[in-house]
């Protein structure tokens, strides 16, 4: 099962018993997670997650488990700056936009679901001159926000 714990650095609220329910079903197991911000809205929620995936290839597999949910929406070049890799999902049930009668129709899979997730990798600032403040590298370089 998935562990979520809240970050040291920058959340102020953390409701395990909410965050448990929310997220449970929608992110991989086997994972540990540090929830960096959690906000209820008013179509579900957003949430900024990080885990320790340093390489392409970790969250790569990590993506391999998630995609049972969502779809590749937006890819980012590597300009080879502070971000090795970067990319946006949408949910799977989330189709582009059609007429109103053809997604009225029972046949039809797009329920207009509103879960993005964008991810960001960030390199090791050991390997570069970096003046980033992010105090979360280099345990935590994965950047998730859905």
């Amino acid at each position: 099962m998935a562990a979520f714990h809240k970050c040291d650095i920058c959340s102020p609220f953390f409701d395990e018993e909410l965050i448990n329910a929310s997220l449970k079903d929608v992110l991989p197991n086997s994972y540990i997670y540090c929830i960096c911000c959690f906000e209820i809205r008013e179509a579900g929620f957003t949430t900024e997650i990080r885990l320790a995936a340093h390489t392409k290839e970790k969250f790569l597999k990590w993506r391999s488990q998630f995609e049972e949910f969502s779809l590749i929406k937006t890819t980012y070049p590597n300009c080879g700056g502070k971000i090795d890799f970067k990319e946006d999902y949408r949910c799977q049930h989330n189709t582009r936009q059609h007429s109103d009668a053809v997604n009225s129709k029972n046949s039809s899979k797009n329920t207009k679901c509103p879960m993005t997730l964008k991810v960001a990798i960030a390199r090791d600032p050991t390997t570069y001159r970096c003046r980033s403040s992010d105090k979360h590298l280099p345990l935590l370089p994965s950047v998730d926000k859905n």
